[in-house]
């Protein structure tokens, strides 16, 4: 079977397994004009959503009619043959304008024979039409989404601004960000303190212990001494102040809706 079906841009070779049309990932990726391996990507990604015999075959050579096609493009590991419903699932992330004119075009002229009575051409352009819907409402929602990071991104840049206590700051923010993350105030604090220990490569413990110490031999009280805190320590330091409270900015943004 050497018949030529021209889909888009490119022709491909009518192929049939077991009475039905099939393509392979080399000709989805030629008619969707995508590089070479992303079909076969995409496919390896959600294997485990395919259904064996029913979404794609995987079949050697020994499988294959010489009235279907040439054993030659099947090597010894043995190839996978796409149907017509695992091709409309493998395509779903392709939302270009030729990919829904490529997959149109496949459905209509390739899929669509005598072989294939038992499935309903109604079912089919169903398919084609939810496809476009759903696109339509993630191209909608990314947009809204993207628009809500942007004005969330803005409010967040001038946060700091608003207040003239950066202590205060910090500890509002922070309220902000347990309550939108679900995390315990503990988790909070102990997250955004590795995050400082690795960005500014300190040890925040040290830096506490050797300022507990200092206070001891100035004469401080141990009440003073042991209510000197972690948060007093990068308070302490201009640049940590200014490296954590770049971590609780992004964190709030992350967040604070």
């Amino acid at each position: 079977m050497n018949e030529l079906i021209k889909i888009g841009n490119h022709e491909i070779v009518l192929k049939e397994f077991k009475r039905q049309r099939v393509v392979t990932f080399k000709d989805i990726d030629l008619v969707h004009e995508r590089p070479s391996g992303t079909a076969g990507r995409n496919f390896r990604e959600n294997k485990e959503r395919f259904v064996d015999g029913e979404d794609y075959f995987h079949v050697k050579p020994s499988d294959i009619q010489d009235d279907e096609f040439r054993r030659a493009e099947i090597n010894n590991f043995g190839a996978y043959l796409i149907t017509e419903q695992g091709y409309l699932m493998l395509v779903k992330s392709f939302t270009d304008d030729l990919a829904w004119e490529v997959q149109r075009q496949l459905v209509n002229s390739y899929f669509r024979t005598s072989h294939n009575t038992s499935t309903s051409l109604q079912v089919l352009q169903g398919m084609l039409d939810q496809l476009i819907r759903q696109d339509t409402e993630i191209r909608q929602a990314s947009e809204q989404s993207q628009q809500a990071i942007d004005t969330t991104q803005n409010i967040k840049d001038t946060i700091v601004g608003v207040y003239d206590d950066w202590r205060d700051w910090v500890r509002q923010t922070i309220s902000k960000i347990q309550k939108g993350s679900g995390m315990t105030y503990q988790d909070v604090y102990s997250t955004l303190y590795d995050q400082l220990e690795r960005r500014a490569k300190c040890r925040l413990s040290v830096r506490v212990d050797n300022q507990r110490k200092r206070m001891a031999l100035d004469g401080a009280t141990k009440t003073k001494i042991e209510s000197y805190r972690t948060l007093d320590a990068i308070e302490d330091d201009q640049r940590l102040r200014e490296i954590f409270g770049t971590i609780v900015k992004e964190y709030a943004i992350k967040y604070v809706a």
